[in-house]
């Protein structure tokens, strides 16, 4: 058994709400996308997490029920004739729990649920109960009617139990840890963000269309007393920054730190902030025909402006730590980003994401070979590589030096197992099944273990999980949890094993 309550937690890691994080050891924990098909379910009201509106029409194709009408907040503002909106709760996963739900909202009309195991046991305008039991089919919500002179809005679907902000299974789960990185939570990858208008709001219908409001992540971090990591989307203009900024300074709980850092990956051709970086640095000349080291170059000038404004905001560096971000595989990144302009002056820790399967398991070219391996030896692979001389290891003495020469902690933005199909392996069901296998294994906990002190001895500092819960696929198994219920779940153990060695 794993589970355990907040506050005994605290009580036996030496760590008191007067204490504050700087007791914490240093690891913490990525927070996984804000999605309907989201295993961390964080919110008691789920309707946060619910997918974008689907728009239906009686005798139509799925999804083809013609433009909905939307308030700003994303509420369906009117329906056509024989339009109606959908809307996915919760996916077909089985994860989220059983019992009963209440639905709450504002204004009139007609609201249902697409399958049987739904069932709404009392109604009254406003307000309905509903008895749900888990299926592979989840759960839909419909809008069947609304009146455009009152629309149906401000919904609510609240999981069994008390009302409050945060699920206590999801606050129990993320207590151990003394950072906690909104990067997903942010929606920082593709980000269209650009002024503070456009920002997230409490009020939005869903956090999984913009991403959670900064006010959500400021409580989320004040409730569990841990260090916040920001990451500023690419586009983002000076009075995004301050703004945002102003809202931490006034809002975060003084003891905490804050860790900034300019959107994320930006040298990742896969994210469409690698080419807005480099399109940016070609504009202004940084490095000749070579777009690549003109967009790491504008990475560093860019985050050296925005830790200013921050460091405007807040007085001083005192509470900050400014993050500049390379590519663990190739420390070259490392030292282009901090030698840009002596960003490394401005910085206070060179931040990568050391992850151990770095044998390159899921490529295209081995992915046959690879799925042919028995799990035993996959895990034998992995374990050579957080050895003395394996490429983890090397990868992170690499990047030490780095950051040692220009005065910088090391830290890790992500770390943990990479195994993961790409390039069309991902689509090997032998290979995905394999992997997955691996991450369920008692062994990979094991490895977990070694690799964490590993990165300790060698000098690393700060180390955030990726991720804390997700339900494994061909696209990986990066969850520390596969749910956020989950039981024997061999690196979240791993992960506490290593923090009360750390003590």
């Amino acid at each position: 058994m794993i589970r355990l309550h907040l506050a005994f937690f605290l009580i036996i890691m030496g760590f008191s709400a007067a204490q504050g994080s700087p007791e914490k050891p240093g690891i913490g924990m990525n927070l996984a996308a804000v999605v309907d098909y989201t295993t961390e379910q964080p919110f008691m009201d789920v309707f946060k997490t619910a997918s974008p509106w689907i728009s239906q029409r009686e005798g139509a194709d799925w999804g083809q029920g013609g433009p909905l009408a939307l308030t700003p907040e994303g509420w369906i503002a009117s329906l056509e004739p024989g339009q109606y909106a959908e809307t996915i709760l919760f996916s077909a996963d089985r994860s989220y729990p059983a019992g009963e739900y209440l639905l709450l909202y504002e204004g009139e009309g007609e609201v249902a649920f697409r399958f049987s195991n739904a069932v709404v046991v009392n109604s009254e305008p406003g307000r309905l109960v509903v008895n749900v039991t888990p299926a592979d089919n989840g759960i839909f919500l419909q809008i069947v009617t609304t009146n455009p002179e009152n629309p149906i809005r401000n919904i609510r679907f609240l999981m069994p139990g008390t009302e409050q902000l945060f699920n206590p299974i999801f606050l129990e789960r993320l207590a151990p840890f003394s950072t906690l990185r909104f990067m997903d939570w942010m929606a920082t990858n593709h980000s269209p963000i650009s002024t503070w208008e456009e920002r997230p709001q409490v009020t939005d219908a869903t956090y999984m269309l913009r991403g959670v409001p900064v006010e959500v992540m400021v409580t989320l971090a004040n409730t569990l007393r841990a260090d916040a990591w920001f990451n500023m989307p690419h586009q983002a203009t000076d009075d995004y920054v301050r703004s945002f900024a102003t809202y931490v300074r006034d809002h975060l709980d003084p003891a905490l730190r804050v860790y900034i850092e300019y959107s994320n990956e930006t040298w990742n051709g896969a994210f469409s902030q690698a080419g807005y970086v480099m399109e940016q640095g070609n504009r202004l000349n940084l490095a000749g025909d070579d777009a690549f080291l003109a967009g790491l170059r504008f990475h560093s000038q860019r985050a050296v402006e925005m830790f200013g404004i921050w460091e405007d905001v807040f007085g001083g560096t005192e509470r900050l730590v400014r993050v500049l971000a390379s590519q663990a595989g190739n420390a070259w990144t490392g030292e282009q980003v901090a030698s840009w302009q002596n960003a490394y002056e401005h910085a206070d820790a060179l931040a990568i994401a050391p992850y151990f399967s770095c044998d390159d398991p899921g490529s295209l070219a081995t992915a046959d070979a690879v799925a042919a391996l028995t799990v035993d030896e996959l895990l034998d692979r992995q374990m050579a590589n957080v050895q003395p001389e394996g490429c983890a290891h090397q990868m992170v003495v690499d990047n030490l030096e780095v950051a040692r020469r220009f005065g910088l902690q090391l830290v890790a933005y992500e770390g943990g197992q990479h195994l993961a199909g790409y390039g069309g392996a991902e689509n090997n069901e032998t290979l995905t099944a394999l992997f997955i296998e691996a991450n369920r294994h008692p062994r990979m906990g094991e490895i977990y273990l070694e690799y964490l002190r590993m990165w300790q001895a060698s000098g690393g500092g700060l180390f955030l999980h990726f991720n804390d819960a997700t339900i494994p696929s061909k696209f990986g198994s990066w969850g520390a949890l596969e749910t956020i219920g989950q039981e024997n779940a061999p690196k979240y153990e791993a992960l506490l094993t290593f923090l009360n060695e750390a003590q």
